[in-house]
This record gives C-alpha cells, structure tokens and sequence, in this order.
C-alpha cells in the first residue's frame, strides 16, 4: 500500500561562518532554528568518498564491506547528531508520531544556494543512532533533495502506457571502463516485461546513442514520460559541469554537457523524469550548486531527477532499475520507489552503494505523474518478475559460536594512568640522512590461515610460501617475506594490493599489510609502498631513511627512525617528522588510529598528537579499529577503548606473551611456548585457533583472520 506522505521540510544555510538548520514546515509546525558545524574537515570528507568509491566491488558479508559499512554508520551518526539537535530532533520525531500509523514523513532537505559545498555530502547516509535506522532505508522517512523554483510542476495524468525513453551508450574507444550496458538493458526490458504486456509500460531504445538522434527522437509526435540513461557519467572539473558520454556520429565517445542535453530537453513538456543510472550524475562545483548534470536539469525545469552521487557498479545498477521501475508503475511516488529501490540494493547484501542514487526535485508533490490503472489488462500488484542477477554473491558460511559476551568495559583500565602532557612542538617535515641499522637474522618457515575467508583469495599459497620468515595481513590481503628477501603477496588486488613492484622489491627485511595498501622496509632503511593511492598513502616522503619500522592504517602510513623519530604521511593530521615527541620505540597503526610509543611507556595517539596513556614495562603495542593492546615486559597483555565485541577482555590467566596482534575487532597472542590464544569477535573464526597449531614463531591479524608462522623443515 502506497502511504500518504506529509513534508518535513529542512532548509540548512550559512551563518556567522558555520550554518543553521531550519524546520520551515512539518506536520507539527516549525522549529527554531540550530546552529551547527560539519563534523569533518574537507579531508575526511574527500577520503570517505574516495573509501566509499574503492570499496563498492567488495563482496557481500566480507570483513572488508562490513567494516566499511561501520565506517558509513559512524559518518551517518555524526552527521545526523550535527543537524538533527536542539528543537530540530524535538520535531522530528513528533511528526513521526504525528503520520502514524498509516502515513509517511517526507524528508526535503533544501540547501541554500549560498553553501554549495554542502551538496556534494552523501545526506542519504544519515544515521539515527537513537533510533538505531537510516533515514533513506525506511519508505516513511525518505529523503529527497528539493530545489523549489518559481515554476509550479502539476501532476501529469497519463493514460497507461508510462513510454521510458532509454539511451544505451557504450561508445568504443572510450577511455573509461567497459560497462555491461547490454546487460543492464535485457534486464531491464525482463524486469518490466509482464508490465509491458499488460499495457501498463511501454520501453523504447534509441537505436544510436548520439545526442542529434535523442533530439530527433523526442521531436517525433510519440510523447515520453521518461528519459533513462544507461552509460559513463562524470563531473568535469575543467569544464566546470556534469557531463555524460553519448556516442559521435562516427561511434567514438562524445562527452555531452548538463547544459546540452538540457537544452535538447528544454520544450518537451511531458517528459517529467530523467533517470541518470551513469557514475556522479549527482555530484556538482564546490561553487556552484547547479553545475551538475541533476542539478542543471532541475534548475532548466525537469521535475525531477534520479542519479548517482558515487560511482556504481553494474550489479547495484541493475537491481536499482528493476525496483524502482515496478514501483513507479505501481504509481508508488517518486520517493517511495527510490526507497524501494535502495532496499533491493540493500537486501543483496550491499550495504555501501544503496546511498549512491540521489533523489532531486522541484516538484512540491514527487507523484508528479499518475498511470491510469484502467487502461492495464492485469494487476500490477499480483505482477511477480524474475530475480535479478548480481555480482554479490553471499557466502553461506555456519555461524561459528563464541564464549565472549560483548562488555561495556571502562575507556581505559584501571592500570593505566593519563597523562597531561604539554603541548608538543609545531608538526615539520625535515629532510633524512641516517645510515641504514644492521640487518637481523631471521627464521624461515610455513605460513597458516584461519578465520574469514569471503575473498576465496585468503587461504595460504603453500608451494609459493615455504620459505617465509616473516608475515601481514591486511584487510583482504596478505604478505610474507621470504629468506632471500622477496615478497610473496596474495588476496584482494583491488587497487594493486597484490601487484608488487618487483622492480624495487629487493633486500626487504620488514613488511606491512594494511587495509588498502601494502608497504616494505629495506634492509638499507628505505620504504617502498603500493596498493591504493586514495589519499597519498604510498607517497613516501623524499629522503626517508634510517627507518627501522613501519606501519600502515586505512589511508596513511607511519614509520620510525633509528633516531626515535616518527614519519608519517596520508591522511593523517601531522605530515613529516612528528617533532616534539620523546623518543619513540614502537608505532602501530589500524584504520584510523595512529599509536605511538615512547621510552617511558607513555602511548600517544598521534592524529590528535596528545599523550593518552602511560604504562610501565611496556614493549609492544597493537592497533584495532577502535581498540588498543599492550604487551608488558613480564608477559601480560592489557587492552582498552572499543570492547563491544570483547576484544579489551584479555583471556583470565593469560601470561608468558611474546608477541600480539589486532584486527578489526579481535585480539590474538602468541605465547613463549608456540601457541596462539584469540578473544574478540569471532564471528568469522577468527578467534577459531586450529586445532594442535604450535610451534609459532610470528602472528598476524587482518580485518578477520589470521596469520601464523611456524618453522620449516
């Protein structure tokens, strides 16, 4: 059943350098304004949206993809606390309670012209942690991004069939990836196919995907309702606007500007949706707010407008089509079908791209038109259509139990004393000039794997990896060294993780697998860096050397000196040697965090450089998502921060430790004896120690599972 919708209206503007938030109507009235800031800096916005990006292929229910959809709640949840305070979340929620039981609320978020640098931010990510929900996900509380102008847009009445336009372009010697395009449009034409029969749908091709045929088309006497784009989409920072890629006359790939294909759309007056399922058909200038190809479309008179703020892989693509267009012809509003369609995208298992298409409108009503069911020669409601293929293919793993409850541990043990600490010295970037340390010997041996495995690309090369002495492991990714100082790179090569640079690996003594990229220390004290580049992660700086370790997070790179000093570069809030610390013997790094510890047992946190904790006999330290551990010198293991999972519940008795290891949300130890012990999540056996492994010399953890060394023959 279609719900009747009442407006939410949210208008956001700048003020006195930050902005302010506004309630100018909802169905309890209006609300005072809210002064608010954007809770992150243009750096982590532009590094979110690259991580957003780099991350849309991941397999459904891998470690990687349900970390990153962590990353989206927590950038959802800042973002919803920011705007949503004061009276503004007062109004919300009575006017939730206000449409119930039978109706839904509808989010317009207006934002003035004058913060065009708002528009760009994913709003459709916007998480309610009280609520525990996304705002997009639920058909009563959608979100649509609305652009009123002077014009008024009145529902149009059609008289079944609903006519889509469809523009396939895939035109060859593009530079851009290939698209199943095809593929999209046969699934397409199957999903809508008992529509079409019953009269209700009628789906058209242009039979060349040139911007002069699309003009001739739409002049004939047939009268479209709506425009569907299937190809490459980009917004064109030289020339400043959106542009699609439609074919030339001669078949090679013609970039069309939003302002040209506004223009050809300009006099028809019964086409009254444009369907952009093409990459960053939503994004627009810092500078400008209608510069983008939806925008441009809006503010040229389209009523409404459906595109992609993120690049889309063809699977969300698909399955986006199929929903949206079976409610649409179920004359379900525009917002309740883009909600559909983000759920099917969602219930596939793919929890990042179902934000990426965006819903933008001048229309007052988004039922801007309305098929007369009359016309239909069968029920649209008892219509049933095939599934849709995907590339998401779940893993039907067994759930594997655990013994660990999650407890809400204190931030910090008992055991542990803050420090106050004077402000360090300004962050410099100095160049380095220090003799490499000698090299030190080293065991060969095999490597063993347990714990998640959705890659299928995890589990150890044993032919090629017999000759290990050393081990990392990454989110999806895995590396060992061998004796002759080679390494051996196996998993996920999305952005070349696993594609080394073999001309420059050579006499390698240390390495490091991080979430999105891979680094190695050189026996001469030199770093080399590989993978994804989102955020200059494996830009190392001229000049490093004399480093005798390394560590890697999500999107930056850390390493220590000979002299006790600590590089780091990404994205990180300090570039360079970080001055002002006392002198450094360990650093580690996961995700976000960046850990440094120094002689006197004192860790730092070094994106917000303070001095958080000081602890003695201290030797090791192990970064998690969220969580810290320490090794002393007499064996133990302490571990504080995040413990949702139990991953701060050291197991009781735990004693004899040499070495330890951090993963997304679980912990794992390696004792004198050559055995390994596990705690944390174990959601994906991760904490699973195989049965009679002993004789371990080295530890690794990746996002979920783990790494073990042992000796050879």
């Amino acid at each position: 059943m279609s719900l009747r919708y009442q407006n939410f209206d949210l208008f956001i503007e700048p003020s006195n350098g930050s902005y302010q938030a506004q309630v100018l109507t909802s169905p309890v009235g209006e609300a005072p304004s809210w002064g608010f800031d954007v809770p992150f800096t243009d750096l982590h916005i532009e590094n979110f949206l690259l991580k957003v990006n780099a991350r849309r292929h991941l397999r459904v229910r891998s470690s990687a993809a349900e970390s990153m959809a962590r990353t989206i709640e927590d950038f959802g949840g800042q973002l919803y606390a920011a705007v949503f305070g004061g009276d503004i979340a007062e109004c919300l929620t009575r006017s939730r309670d206000a449409v119930e039981p039978d109706g839904g609320l509808r989010i317009r978020l207006r934002l003035d012209e004058r913060c065009p640098e708002l528009v760009n931010l994913p709003w459709e990510y916007l998480y309610d942690p009280r609520n525990r929900r996304y705002l997009c996900l639920s058909e009563r509380t959608p979100l649509v991004r609305y652009m009123p102008l002077r014009s008024r847009v009145s529902p149009l009445a059609v008289a079944a069939p609903l006519r889509i336009l469809t523009v396939v372009a895939d035109p060859a010697g593009s530079d851009a990836d290939s698209l199943e395009v095809e593929h999209e449009w046969e699934i397409l034409k199957a999903a809508l196919s008992e529509l079409i029969d019953a009269g209700a749908v009628q789906l058209d091709r242009l039979t060349s995907s040139t911007l002069e045929s699309l003009n001739d088309r739409l002049s004939c006497e047939v009268q479209y309702h709506v425009l569907h784009f299937i190809g490459h989409g980009r917004f064109s920072s030289a020339s400043g606007q959106g542009e699609l890629l439609f074919e030339s006359d001669l078949g090679g790939p013609r970039p069309v500007s939003a302002f040209e294909l506004a223009t050809v759309l300009d006099d028809h007056r019964s086409l009254s949706l444009v369907v952009l399922n093409s990459c960053e058909g939503a994004r627009t200038s810092v500078s400008d707010p209608f510069a983008g190809t939806a925008q441009t479309l809006i503010h040229r008179g389209i009523p409404a407008c459906v595109a992609m703020q993120f690049e889309i892989s063809d699977a969300a693509a698909i399955a986006f089509s199929a929903a949206f267009y079976r409610a649409l012809a179920a004359n379900d509003p525009l917002d309740g079908a883009v909600t559909a369609a983000r759920r099917a995208i969602y219930a596939k298992g793919n929890h990042i791209e179902w934000a990426t298409p965006v819903l933008f409108t001048r229309a007052a009503d988004t039922r801007i038109f309305t098929v007369d069911p009359r016309s239909r020669s069968a029920s649209v409601g008892s219509t049933k259509f095939p599934e849709v293929p995907t590339a998401l293919e779940p893993v039907n793993a067994p759930e594997v139990p655990t013994a660990l409850e999650p407890v809400n541990a204190p931030e910090v043990p008992a055991a542990l004393e803050p420090v106050n600490a004077p402000e360090p010295a300004k962050l410099a970037w100095k160049p380095l000039a220090v003799p490499p340390p000698p090299a030190s010997p080293l065991r060969r041996g095999t490597v063993v794997f347990w714990g998640g495995n959705n890659w299928r690309k995890l589990r150890v090369p044993r032919l090629r990896v017999s000759k290990a002495i050393a081990i990392a492991a990454g989110s999806e990714h895995n590396l060992a060294l061998t004796e002759k100082g080679a390494v051996i790179a196996w998993g996920d090569n999305s952005g070349g993780l696993c594609s080394l640079p073999k001309w420059r690996l050579s006499g390698v003594k240390a390495i490091e697998a991080s979430e999105m990229h891979s680094l190695a220390l050189t026996a001469s004290g030199t770093v080399i860096a590989w993978g994804l580049n989102t955020s200059g992660q494996c830009d190392v700086p001229e000049g490093l050397s004399g480093v005798v370790a390394i560590a890697g997070g999500a999107m930056h790179s850390l390493a220590l000196t000979e002299k006790g000093t600590v590089v780091a570069w990404g994205y990180h809030d300090g570039h360079g040697v970080l001055e002002g610390l006392p002198r450094v013997v360990a650093i580690a790094a996961r995700h976000f965090q960046s850990l440094a510890l120094t002689e006197d047992g004192t860790v730092f946190e070094l994106n917000t450089y303070e001095p958080k904790w000081r602890l003695s006999g201290v030797v090791a330290i192990a970064a998690g998502r969220k969580n810290i551990l320490a090794l002393t010198a007499s064996g133990t293991v302490v571990g504080w921060g995040d413990n949702s999972q139990g991953q701060c519940n050291v197991p009781e008795g735990l004693s004899g430790v040499v070495a330890i290891a951090a993963g997304d949300a679980h912990c794992v130890a390696l004792t004198a004896s050559g055995t390994v012990v596990g705690w944390g999540d174990n959601s994906q056996g991760q904490c699973n120690v195989p049965e009679g492994l002993s004789g371990v010399v080295a530890i690794a953890a990746g996002d979920a599972h783990n790494l073990a060394l042992k000796p050879g023959d």
